[in-house]
């Protein structure tokens, strides 16, 4: 059996280039997910400083098992929304 993909990568792999070309270098300020039946169970994290992509996916990925859906929002308030089969859609502000 080869390694699990990181959440990350799978997310990544599934996103729009476009949206992908306009996160890579933003910070991140929070991230999130709901989880259980209807995601009625909340989680939510935000960073004291702002953080890289890859540090904000790093958190979340110990959480990937209960994820139904996550979020990571932006330093400018746009937030990236995704399943842990990969990206479910873009909130541009």
């Amino acid at each position: 059996m080869g390694k699990e993909k990181s959440l990350m990568r799978i997310v990544l792999e599934t996103t729009p280039d476009e949206i992908v070309e306009n996160i890579k270098n933003k910070k991140c300020k929070l991230v999130g997910f709901g989880a259980g039946p209807a995601c009625c169970a909340h989680y939510e994290h935000k960073f004291e400083k702002l953080v890289t992509i890859k540090k904000a996916f790093a958190h979340l990925e110990k959480y990937r098992h209960a994820i139904k859906i996550g979020r990571i929002e932006f330093e400018n308030g746009s937030t990236l929304f995704f399943y842990c089969t990969g990206f479910k859609s873009w909130h541009l502000k």
